[in-house]
C-alpha cells in the first residue's frame, strides 16, 4: 500500500454511487462506512466499516488507529447527519476543514441566524418554546409564518401557519422532529427557490452551480422537482453566489463544499440556510452528473488528491439540462420505464401515508438529461399542476 491515499465516505447509499466512482478514477483508496450491511457503496469500496455516520467516537478512534496505514486525505459526508463526525475526524487527523463551531453553526438554524444578524439578507426568525410565541411573532412580522425544528433536514417537521388556529398543529409537528428540543418560527417569503453550490479552497470561494427547485402544495414543504442549470439571469447568479459566500463566512465556514437554500421575491434575494456540504446527491451527483469531470464534487476530490494550492474551476457546459423529480407513490414508478430516464431510486415500495409530509415518506426519486426542460418534463412525467411556494 505504498503511496496510498484514501477517502473515508460516511454513508454508502445508492444515490451517491457516482461519487465513489469519481474517487476511484482519481486514484483514491475508497473506505465506506455504513451501518447497513447491504449498503450499495460497500460493494464498490476497497474497505468497509459498519459505523453509523453519527458514531463520532467509533469512527474517529478507527481513523486515528488506521491513518498511518490508509493515509486518509478526506472524510466525506453528503448529508447533514454525518457532517459533525466528518469535521471531528478531520480535526483529529490534522486535515483541512472548517472549524467545528462553524459546522455546528451550519447545522443549527438558531445559531446560524444569530451569526447572520444584521449581516445577511435572510427572513426574520426566533426560537420559541410554545405556540403563543409564534402568534406574537406573526403579529410583529406578518402572516403566514414557517415553524420548524432548529436542527433537522429533508423538510422534516416543517410547516406553515396562515392563521392563528394552524399554529398549534405546526408547532407540535416541529417539536416531534426537534432532536435538540428547539423550534424556530420564521418569516415566510413567497418566491422562486434556488439551490446554490460553492467550494472554499485555500481561503478562496469558487462558485459551483445553481439549480431551480419547486415544492409541493402547502402546508408541507416537500421538494417536487428541480433543474440544473438555473434559468436565472447571470447577474442574479452572481448575487446568489455573493450571498452564499458572505453567509458562509459569517458562520465561520472556511473550507470545503458549501450550499445555500435561497428564495427570490420581487427581485430581492434571501437565504434561508447554509450548510458545509453540497446539495444532496439527487441534485449534485445525479442531476449534475452529465457534467462529468466538471461536476463540483469530482473537482473537489481532484483538488484534495493533488494538494492543489492554485485551484482552477470550470463550472459546466450548458449543452444539456438535468432534471429530477420526487416519486410520491409507487404507482408513479410504472410511468418511468423509458430508456431516456437516466435513473430511478426506489426508497419505499409501499405507500405509508396518503399525504407526504417530508423526504422520509417519499416513494423515491428519478432523474434525466435532455436538450431542454420541456424534454426532461416529458421523460420524467413531471406534472406542474400544483401550487408552488
Amino acid at each position: 500500500m505504498q503511496n496510498i491515499k484514501s477517502i473515508l465516505f460516511l454513508g454508502g447509499g445508492e444515490l451517491g454511487m457516482p461519487a465513489i466512482d469519481w474517487a476511484k478514477q482519481l486514484g483514491f483508496h475508497v473506505i465506506v462506512s455504513d451501518k447497513k450491511a447491504d449498503a450499495p457503496g460497500k460493494a464498490k469500496a476497497d474497505l468497509t466499516l459498519s459505523f453509523d455516520a453519527t458514531n463520532v467516537r467509533g469512527i474517529t478512534t478507527w481513523a486515528l488507529q488506521n491513518n498511518v496505514k490508509y493515509n486518509i486525505r478526506l472524510c466525506h459526508c453528503g448529508s447533514d447527519f454525518g457532517l459533525l463526525t466528518a469535521a471531528i475526524v478531520s480535526d483529529a487527523l490534522g486535515l483541512l476543514h472548517s472549524p467545528i463551531e462553524a459546522v455546528l453553526g451550519s447545522l443549527d438554524k438558531a445559531l446560524m441566524k444569530q451569526r447572520w444578524l444584521d449581516k445577511i439578507n435572510c427572513p426574520r426568525s426566533a426560537v420559541i418554546q410554545k405556540p403563543d410565541e409564534a402568534r406574537k411573532f406573526a403579529v410583529n412580522f406578518g402572516w403566514p409564518i414557517i415553524i420548524k425544528p432548529t436542527a433537522a433536514s429533508g423538510s422534516q417537521g416543517v410547516g406553515l401557519a396562515k392563521e392563528s388556529f394552524e399554529i398549534e398543529a405546526a408547532f407540535n409537528q416541529a417539536s416531534n422532529y426537534a432532536r435538540d428540543g428547539k423550534v424556530i418560527v420564521e418569516q415566510y417569503i413567497r418566491g422562486t427557490h434556488h439551490d446554490v453550490n460553492g467550494i472554499f479552497w485555500q481561503g478562496k470561494f469558487f462558485p459551483a452551480g445553481i439549480g431551480d427547485r419547486f415544492f409541493t402544495q402547502l402546508p408541507y414543504f416537500v421538494p417536487h422537482h428541480g433543474y440544473f442549470p438555473s434559468q436565472l439571469a447571470l447577474a442574479v447568479w452572481q448575487t446568489l453566489y455573493n450571498l452564499l459566500e458572505q453567509g458562509a463566512r459569517a458562520i465561520g465556514i472556511t473550507h470545503g463544499p458549501v450550499k445555500a437554500d435561497c428564495v427570490i421575491r420581487d427581485n430581492e434575494c434571501y437565504v434561508y440556510e447554509i450548510t458545509n456540504r453540497f446539495h444532496g446527491d439527487i441534485f449534485t451527483v445525479r442531476t449534475m452528473g452529465f457534467l462529468g469531470e466538471f461536476n463540483p464534487l469530482r473537482q473537489f476530490f481532484k483538488w484534495v488528491s493533488a494538494d492543489m494550492s492554485n485551484a482552477e474551476y470550470k463550472i459546466y457546459s450548458a449543452e444539456k439540462v438535468g432534471a429530477w423529480k420526487t416519486i410520491f407513490n409507487p404507482a408513479e414508478l410504472l410511468g418511468l420505464k423509458s430508456a431516456a430516464v437516466e435513473g430511478v431510486f426506489v426508497k419505499n415500495n409501499e405507500q405509508k401515508n396518503s399525504i407526504v409530509k417530508n423526504n422520509d415518506e417519499i416513494a423515491g426519486l428519478a432523474w434525466a438529461y435532455g436538450a431542454s426542460r420541456e424534454q426532461t418534463d416529458k421523460i420524467l412525467n413531471i406534472d406542474k399542476n400544483y401550487e408552488t411556494i
